[in-house]
């Protein structure tokens, strides 16, 4: 598989080159069980501001970067799920937190163009900083019809995206979908839902999921 590492909230250029290199260490590299594939990261450059009383202004910062990131991510992706067709291999997409968002954002532009779909094979949604209500809406429609699998990765322990759901930002998303889990009410599909708990966390960090 061709898989693409999206990162989350608050990312200098190197804490991003940090994640990938442990992703790809852990997934795709790991000793004794071979290789899964090939990983890449696509960066997108969100702000870190270090001052502690500027982390409200510097997450709503990050999600107004969002709508720019994703058409610069819509043709990026296109080349990869070209390249992947021409290898032979499955596309898959790993999205991490805020990274979610930038995920649904660059499909919902995807949609818009003459492609074939479902234009992802393999969607991981981890610690996913989107609504619980996702999957009972025309966002998580639209995400299914644009992969042919998604696994949702949550933990009622992530306390970052409590504090995230606390932070009042604009618009306001209430629960998040990486901390309760898909709500009531919503369309499972094609979907399979993990909640981590003990060994199955990143041992420093919840919030890292997988």
């Amino acid at each position: 598989q061709l898989c693409v590492f999206v990162h989350g909230n608050r990312k200098s250029s190197e804490d991003v080159i940090q994640q990938y290199a442990e992703v790809d260490r852990l997934f795709f590299n790991a000793a004794g069980a071979g290789s899964l594939g090939v990983c890449v990261a696509f960066d997108w450059a969100t702000n870190d501001r270090e001052s502690i009383f500027a982390l409200k202004a510097t997450y709503q910062d990050n999600i107004n970067r969002i709508p720019a990131a994703a058409a610069l991510m819509a043709p990026w992706l296109e080349h990869v799920r070209a390249s992947a067709d021409l290898a032979g291999v499955t596309l898959s997409v790993l999205a991490h937190s805020l990274g979610n968002r930038l995920v649904l954002a660059t499909l919902a532009r995807l949609q818009q163009a003459d492609l074939a779909f479902p234009f992802v094979d393999h969607c991981i949604v981890n610690a996913a900083d989107v609504p619980s209500t996702l999957f009972a809406s025309d966002d998580g429609a639209m995400l299914r019809r644009s992969c042919a699998a998604i696994t949702v990765v949550w933990s009622q322990e992530d306390l970052t995206l409590k504090s995230a759901q606390l932070s009042g930002t604009v618009p306001d998303f209430g629960a998040r979908l990486g901390r309760h889990g898909p709500a009531a009410g919503s369309v499972l599909t094609g979907v399979s839902v993990k909640e981590l708990t003990g060994t199955l966390c990143h041992p420093q960090d919840v919030h890292s999921g997988l």
